[in-house]
Protein backbone atom coordinates (compact mmCIF):
# COMPACT_ATOMS: atom_id res chain seq x y z
CA UNK A 1 0.00 0.00 0.00
CA UNK A 2 2.86 2.48 0.92
CA UNK A 3 4.12 2.02 -2.66
CA UNK A 4 0.83 3.18 -4.24
CA UNK A 5 0.40 5.56 -2.07
CA UNK A 6 3.78 6.76 -3.23
CA UNK A 7 3.12 6.70 -6.88
CA UNK A 8 -0.51 8.25 -5.92
CA UNK A 9 1.06 11.37 -4.12
CA UNK A 10 3.55 12.00 -7.34
CA UNK A 11 0.80 12.11 -9.67
CA UNK A 12 -1.34 14.19 -7.53
CA UNK A 13 1.72 16.47 -6.08
CA UNK A 14 0.53 15.45 -2.88
CA UNK A 15 1.61 18.02 -0.05
CA UNK A 16 1.05 16.22 3.29
CA UNK A 17 -0.29 12.73 4.56
CA UNK A 18 -2.92 12.49 7.38
CA UNK A 19 -2.36 9.38 9.33
CA UNK A 20 -5.69 8.61 12.02
CA UNK A 21 -3.61 6.56 14.89
CA UNK A 22 -2.56 3.30 15.29
CA UNK A 23 -0.86 3.08 11.82
CA UNK A 24 2.34 2.15 13.09
CA UNK A 25 4.57 1.61 15.60
CA UNK A 26 8.13 2.86 16.69
CA UNK A 27 10.60 0.64 18.00
CA UNK A 28 12.23 -0.19 21.48
CA UNK A 29 10.14 3.41 22.52
CA UNK A 30 6.85 1.35 22.06
CA UNK A 31 8.03 -2.13 23.55
CA UNK A 32 7.33 -3.37 19.95
CA UNK A 33 9.01 -6.11 17.70
CA UNK A 34 9.56 -2.98 14.99
CA UNK A 35 12.61 -0.87 14.96
CA UNK A 36 12.85 2.82 14.44
CA UNK A 37 14.94 2.02 10.56
CA UNK A 38 11.51 0.23 10.36
CA UNK A 39 9.46 3.24 10.86
CA UNK A 40 11.58 5.24 9.09
CA UNK A 41 11.27 3.73 5.71
CA UNK A 42 7.39 4.39 5.84
CA UNK A 43 8.86 8.07 4.99
CA UNK A 44 11.59 6.99 3.05
CA UNK A 45 10.16 4.16 0.63
CA UNK A 46 8.90 6.84 -1.95
CA UNK A 47 10.28 10.08 -2.88
CA UNK A 48 7.17 11.53 -2.94
CA UNK A 49 6.32 10.19 0.23
CA UNK A 50 8.76 12.29 1.87
CA UNK A 51 6.76 15.30 2.76
CA UNK A 52 5.08 15.98 6.23
CA UNK A 53 2.95 13.24 8.04
CA UNK A 54 0.71 14.72 9.87
CA UNK A 55 -0.33 12.10 12.77
CA UNK A 56 -3.47 11.77 15.35
CA UNK A 57 -3.21 9.75 18.27
CA UNK A 58 -4.22 5.86 18.17
CA UNK A 59 -5.60 4.18 21.50
CA UNK A 60 -2.96 1.23 21.37
CA UNK A 61 0.01 3.55 22.97
CA UNK A 62 0.50 6.75 25.16
CA UNK A 63 1.73 9.75 22.68
CA UNK A 64 4.91 11.04 24.52
CA UNK A 65 7.03 8.60 22.43
CA UNK A 66 5.82 9.88 19.30
CA UNK A 67 6.00 13.37 20.38
CA UNK A 68 9.73 12.66 21.13
CA UNK A 69 10.37 10.78 17.67
CA UNK A 70 8.53 14.10 15.88
CA UNK A 71 11.04 16.18 17.44
CA UNK A 72 14.14 15.00 15.57
CA UNK A 73 12.15 13.28 12.57
CA UNK A 74 12.10 15.24 9.07
CA UNK A 75 8.52 14.27 8.25
CA UNK A 76 6.53 12.84 11.55
CA UNK A 77 4.57 16.22 13.22
CA UNK A 78 3.03 15.45 16.01
CA UNK A 79 3.90 18.56 18.45
CA UNK A 80 1.61 17.56 21.66
CA UNK A 81 -1.55 14.79 21.71
CA UNK A 82 -3.61 17.30 20.37
CA UNK A 83 -2.77 20.42 17.73
CA UNK A 84 -3.71 22.21 14.90
CA UNK A 85 -2.53 23.03 11.58
CA UNK A 86 -3.39 25.48 8.98
CA UNK A 87 -2.85 24.42 5.25
CA UNK A 88 -2.87 27.25 2.98
CA UNK A 89 -4.11 26.46 -0.67
CA UNK A 90 -2.93 27.26 -3.99
CA UNK A 91 -5.72 28.82 -5.00
CA UNK A 92 -5.85 31.09 -2.29
CA UNK A 93 -7.47 30.32 1.19
CA UNK A 94 -6.89 27.84 3.88
CA UNK A 95 -7.55 24.94 5.66
CA UNK A 96 -7.68 24.46 9.69
CA UNK A 97 -7.04 21.05 10.71
CA UNK A 98 -7.61 20.19 14.66
CA UNK A 99 -6.16 16.96 15.29
CA UNK A 100 -7.94 15.73 18.71
CA UNK A 101 -6.87 12.55 21.63
CA UNK A 102 -9.78 11.10 21.44
CA UNK A 103 -8.93 8.50 23.58
CA UNK A 104 -8.95 10.89 26.51
CA UNK A 105 -11.19 14.03 25.15
CA UNK A 106 -14.24 12.91 27.68
CA UNK A 107 -12.30 13.00 30.64
CA UNK A 108 -9.70 15.56 30.16
CA UNK A 109 -11.64 19.27 30.57
CA UNK A 110 -8.30 20.77 29.17
CA UNK A 111 -8.56 19.36 26.43
CA UNK A 112 -12.50 20.02 25.53
CA UNK A 113 -11.67 23.84 26.81
CA UNK A 114 -9.04 24.10 24.45
CA UNK A 115 -10.89 22.22 21.36
CA UNK A 116 -13.75 25.24 21.92
CA UNK A 117 -11.13 27.91 21.22
CA UNK A 118 -9.77 26.43 18.32
CA UNK A 119 -12.81 26.08 16.82
CA UNK A 120 -14.01 29.21 17.86
CA UNK A 121 -10.84 30.77 16.62
CA UNK A 122 -10.64 29.16 13.23
CA UNK A 123 -11.29 31.89 10.11
CA UNK A 124 -10.04 29.56 7.58
CA UNK A 125 -12.48 28.29 4.32
CA UNK A 126 -12.37 24.84 5.93
CA UNK A 127 -12.76 23.18 9.04
CA UNK A 128 -11.48 19.66 9.70
CA UNK A 129 -11.07 17.41 12.53
CA UNK A 130 -9.34 14.55 12.86
CA UNK A 131 -9.56 12.37 15.57
CA UNK A 132 -8.95 8.63 16.25
CA UNK A 133 -12.41 7.06 16.74
CA UNK A 134 -15.73 8.31 15.15
CA UNK A 135 -17.94 10.21 17.67
CA UNK A 136 -20.31 8.12 19.35
CA UNK A 137 -22.55 8.53 22.40
CA UNK A 138 -21.02 10.14 24.61
CA UNK A 139 -18.35 11.38 22.49
CA UNK A 140 -20.96 12.43 19.67
CA UNK A 141 -22.89 14.27 22.41
CA UNK A 142 -19.88 16.84 23.09
CA UNK A 143 -18.38 16.92 19.63
CA UNK A 144 -21.29 17.17 17.73
CA UNK A 145 -23.28 20.61 19.14
CA UNK A 146 -19.43 22.17 18.80
CA UNK A 147 -18.92 20.82 15.18
CA UNK A 148 -22.43 22.63 14.33
CA UNK A 149 -21.67 25.92 16.28
CA UNK A 150 -18.40 26.54 14.69
CA UNK A 151 -18.74 25.19 11.52
CA UNK A 152 -17.01 21.96 11.21
CA UNK A 153 -17.44 20.76 7.71
CA UNK A 154 -15.97 17.22 8.14
CA UNK A 155 -14.53 14.75 10.48
CA UNK A 156 -11.56 12.20 9.53
CA UNK A 157 -11.14 9.22 12.02
CA UNK A 158 -9.41 5.51 11.89
CA UNK A 159 -10.04 2.78 14.71
CA UNK A 160 -13.13 1.09 12.68
CA UNK A 161 -12.35 -2.05 10.40
CA UNK A 162 -14.36 -0.42 7.47
CA UNK A 163 -13.64 2.38 4.64
CA UNK A 164 -16.95 4.09 5.38
CA UNK A 165 -18.64 7.56 4.56
CA UNK A 166 -21.59 9.23 6.65
CA UNK A 167 -23.16 12.46 7.33
CA UNK A 168 -24.37 13.55 10.82
CA UNK A 169 -26.63 17.09 10.91
CA UNK A 170 -24.61 18.29 7.71
CA UNK A 171 -21.25 17.07 9.26
CA UNK A 172 -19.34 14.59 6.63
CA UNK A 173 -17.50 11.95 8.46
CA UNK A 174 -15.11 10.15 6.75
CA UNK A 175 -13.89 6.76 8.14
CA UNK A 176 -10.42 4.71 6.80
CA UNK A 177 -9.76 2.50 9.59
CA UNK A 178 -6.41 -0.30 8.81
CA UNK A 179 -6.64 1.33 5.03
CA UNK A 180 -10.30 -0.23 5.36
CA UNK A 181 -9.27 -3.74 5.58
CA UNK A 182 -11.23 -5.46 7.84
CA UNK A 183 -8.43 -7.31 10.43
CA UNK A 184 -10.95 -7.45 12.98
CA UNK A 185 -14.93 -6.73 13.88
CA UNK A 186 -15.52 -3.67 11.61
CA UNK A 187 -18.17 -1.36 13.11
CA UNK A 188 -20.82 0.04 9.72
CA UNK A 189 -23.05 3.03 10.75
CA UNK A 190 -26.76 2.43 10.42
CA UNK A 191 -26.71 5.95 8.85
CA UNK A 192 -23.39 5.04 6.85
CA UNK A 193 -23.93 6.46 2.82
CA UNK A 194 -21.12 4.13 1.61
CA UNK A 195 -19.53 1.50 3.27
CA UNK A 196 -16.81 -1.28 2.20
CA UNK A 197 -14.96 -3.88 3.85
CA UNK A 198 -13.06 -5.80 1.45
CA UNK A 199 -10.03 -3.73 0.33
CA UNK A 200 -6.78 -2.50 2.01
CA UNK A 201 -5.92 1.08 0.55
CA UNK A 202 -6.06 4.81 1.37
CA UNK A 203 -8.36 8.07 1.29
CA UNK A 204 -6.72 11.01 -1.43
CA UNK A 205 -7.88 14.13 -0.90
CA UNK A 206 -7.77 17.19 -3.00
CA UNK A 207 -9.11 20.57 -1.70
CA UNK A 208 -9.92 23.97 -3.40
CA UNK A 209 -12.07 27.21 -1.75
CA UNK A 210 -15.00 25.89 -3.39
CA UNK A 211 -14.95 22.10 -2.94
CA UNK A 212 -13.24 18.75 -1.01
CA UNK A 213 -12.79 15.65 -2.61
CA UNK A 214 -12.46 12.64 -1.07
CA UNK A 215 -11.41 9.45 -3.48
CA UNK A 216 -11.50 6.22 -1.69
CA UNK A 217 -7.97 4.20 -3.31
CA UNK A 218 -7.04 0.46 -3.38
CA UNK A 219 -3.33 -0.88 -3.63
CA UNK A 220 -4.07 -0.67 -7.55
CA UNK A 221 -4.96 2.43 -7.79
CA UNK A 222 -8.79 2.07 -8.58
CA UNK A 223 -10.91 4.91 -7.41
CA UNK A 224 -13.51 3.22 -5.20
CA UNK A 225 -15.37 5.70 -4.25
CA UNK A 226 -15.44 9.23 -5.04
CA UNK A 227 -17.15 12.10 -2.31
CA UNK A 228 -17.12 15.66 -3.05
CA UNK A 229 -18.86 18.22 -0.39
CA UNK A 230 -18.96 22.03 -1.90
CA UNK A 231 -18.26 25.00 0.28
CA UNK A 232 -20.36 26.56 1.97
CA UNK A 233 -20.75 30.51 3.28
CA UNK A 234 -20.30 29.73 7.04
CA UNK A 235 -21.93 31.68 9.92
CA UNK A 236 -20.26 30.81 12.88
CA UNK A 237 -21.67 31.04 16.63
CA UNK A 238 -18.78 33.04 18.98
Amino acid sequence: MIHKMGVTAEEYKTKFVVSLGNDFNIGPLFGTRFSVMNFQDVFTSHPSLRIPWYMAVGDYYKPEGHIMYANISEYLIMPAPYFTKKILLPSGGSIDIVFLHTKTLLYDQVQEQWLERSLANNTANWCITVGHHLPENQLRDLLLPLFLQYGVDAYIYGHDYVGQYSEDAGVAYIGNGVGGCSQGLPKIQDQALWTRLDYDGFILHRVSTLQMEFMFMDTKGNILERIIIQGKKKARSR
